[in-house]
């Protein structure tokens, strides 16, 4: 979810929720203004991609 770069105020709000409404999200990338979700709350602003290195992953992990 994307709001636009040079926009107003009310354009580059990405994600907006209303008072009492609930929400559930999962896998979602912001870029933009987020409002009315508590503890998430402002301007989001992460890199579309991070260079990580080189990872090791740890398992077995279980699935249940």
């Amino acid at each position: 979810m994307t709001g636009e770069i040079f926009a107003t105020s009310e354009q580059a709000c990405a994600i907006e929720l209303k008072s009492g409404a609930a929400i559930d999200f999962e896998n979602v990338q912001v870029r933009g203004q987020v409002r009315g979700i508590e503890g998430e709350t402002g301007q989001w602003q992460y890199p579309y991609s991070l260079h990580l290195g080189k990872l090791l992953p740890i398992g077995p992990i279980s699935c249940a």
